[in-house]
């Protein structure tokens, strides 16, 4: 499981504490460029995963979908070690 911490401004320009969890990273990875894409603006995000926290760059996201760039690096690295 992974977890989201953030902070951001939403839509109607309040600031907002949020926590969002999710199967697994890439997962949380689509539901903040999600949010981002539906005017969240973040201004820290942090990833827990496996008892660790990471700092995301917040600028990362910016709505537009990882999946497919994701995927991509996934099969790079697959030929890589095959």
């Amino acid at each position: 499981m992974s977890i989201l911490v953030f902070s951001c401004i939403c839509p109607d320009g309040c600031p907002q504490e949020c926590s969002y969890g999710c199967q697994d990273l890439e997962s949380c990875l689509e539901a903040l460029t999600t949010f981002a894409g539906s005017g969240w603006q973040f201004t820290k995000i942090v990833l827990i995963e496996n008892k660790r926290s990471i700092l995301l760059p917040v600028e990362a996201f910016d709505g537009r979908s990882i999946r497919a760039p994701l995927e991509a690096l996934r099969r790079e690295w697959e030929q890589i070690l095959a």
